[in-house]
């Protein structure tokens, strides 16, 4: 059984993290910085005596979310950043992720990407269970739809039928999350420069949700939790500012 947690304290300064920050006037407040040293909870949530049915990892300077859990073994994992101070009350984030060169259905297929409040999670918990407030992508392969889901001081909201988005074997995925304090929206782009949109937007309302200081990428805890694998590749924010980097 693997348990890390990172406990909020006083700010860090932007020379300790190693990467650059600005939270006044917009621009790129965060960019990826993908390390063992930088992101905690790396491993799994695992109970079950340290099976590791689902684990995240830095590989080759990516972030990797592996999943082997079939029915009957609980599988979850999550991969925490900590930014330098809580985004504000609009913000934007870019990202894109590889997928591997297959994927098994076992029910409980999620992939989550977004920013949290809070800190750590235990052996029995995934990026579903959330105390504070939060915003995450939220991918269901087994039924071939995102879904975004937002939390408020621990209260949940989720969109009940977002865009249609099937697996494809080894592709890589353009994103842009955007919150602007009121709606959380999610949109795919056909390649890195952003330019051209490919399906439809999904939102979801939520207003007034503050204090997120974490990027979190992972899974949800449970059985069945499927056979895959994705490479985060790259991770954009913007603070203050619904526009990207």
């Amino acid at each position: 059984m693997k348990i890390h947690g990172t406990a909020k304290g006083g700010a860090e300064s932007k020379k300790d993290f190693g990467v650059a920050f600005s939270s006044a006037g917009g621009g790129c407040f965060f960019t990826s910085d993908f390390t063992e040293d930088n992101w905690s909870d790396l491993g799994n949530q695992d109970s079950n005596g340290g099976d590791d049915y689902t684990a995240t990892s830095i590989t080759s300077e990516k972030l990797r979310i592996t999943s082997n859990s079939g029915s009957g073994e609980n599988g979850g994992a999550v991969a925490i950043r900590q930014m330098s101070e809580a985004l504000g009350s609009s913000w934007n984030i870019r990202f894109n992720y590889t997928t591997g060169g297959s994927m098994t259905k076992n029910g409980n297929n999620y992939l989550y990407i977004g920013v949290t409040s809070d800190s750590s999670y235990t052996s029995s918990q995934g990026a579903q269970n959330q105390s504070g407030d939060a915003c995450f992508f939220q991918w269901h392969m087994d039924d071939d739809v995102l879904r975004n889901r937002t939390w408020d001081g621990g209260s949940a909201t989720s969109t009940s039928n977002g865009q249609d988005y099937t697996w494809a074997n080894s592709t890589t995925s353009y994103w842009e999350l955007t919150y602007d304090d009121s709606t959380f929206s999610s949109k795919q782009f056909t390649n890195s420069d952003y330019d051209t949109q490919t399906g439809t937007t999904t939102t979801v309302s939520d207003a007034g949700l503050t204090g997120m200081d974490y990027l979190l990428v992972g899974t949800e805890y449970g059985q069945g939790t499927g056979v895959w694998t994705i490479d985060v590749n790259e991770i954009k924010v913007s603070n203050n500012t619904t526009d990207p980097c």
